[in-house]
């Protein structure tokens, strides 16, 4: 008697279970902060919501099949019209999600890292990154406490880097011989050159830090 009631109950709860996943995929994203920065693939899917864009997909996909179920089993009307508009969704939804798919892994490049005469954990990190489909590049300035950890919580510094890169050039060459020793920022915090990742693939050491 206990059994057959708690077998429903048990039932019910296991077909929550899908429509739980999907509610945690949309909200999951949204528990990091703006200023979290992935460093890993996995840190990449949890913070910029691959897990629901694939939640996404295999609904579309399972609609189809569903369609095609229905037309199998002779509802023409109804298979017709689920089929053909999963199909149109995975057309429009697919060509957009294999391009959001082709960013997993890449990263936005830490090219010059200064550490601070103070905290040398504190970073003060100049990164590189392209967007769009032409790949245009772009720089930017970042402040962290922690260099290393997959979830990089950031702060955005005001610090130009126009006269250090030329950003038009083909290759992007970096002038080292340019490049400030140390840096002053508005809050009067000191940050000393540790290291240059150039896009000829030399690494040139500064100096040593923690």
């Amino acid at each position: 008697m206990i059994t057959n009631k708690i077998k429903p109950f048990v039932i019910r709860a296991l077909a929550y279970i899908p429509a739980m996943v999907f509610v945690g995929s949309i909200i999951l994203p949204f528990t990091f902060s703006a200023h979290t920065e992935p460093r890993t693939i996995f840190a990449q899917i949890l913070v910029e919501g691959y897990i629901f864009i694939t939640l996404i997909l295999l609904v579309i996909i399972f609609g189809i099949f569903r369609g095609l179920y229905l037309l199998f089993y002779g509802k023409v009307i109804k298979g017709l019209l689920i089929s053909s508009g999963s199909g149109i969704l995975l057309l429009f939804f697919g060509f957009w999600a294999a391009l959001f798919y082709g960013e997993l892994g890449i990263f936005k490049q830490d090219r010059i890292i200064y550490y601070s005469e103070n905290y040398p954990t504190k970073k003060l990190i100049i990164q590189y990154y392209e967007t769009g489909i032409t790949g245009k590049p772009n720089w930017r300035t970042i402040r962290v406490d922690n260099i290393n950890t997959a979830f990089r919580e950031f702060e955005e510094a005001v610090f130009s880097v126009e006269k250090l890169i030329e950003s038009q050039a083909l290759d992007y060459p970096i002038y080292y011989e340019n490049l400030p020793k140390s840096i002053t920022l508005y809050d009067n915090e000191v940050f000393i050159l540790e290291r240059v990742w150039l896009f000829d693939g030399r690494i040139m050491y500064k100096k040593n830090s923690i």
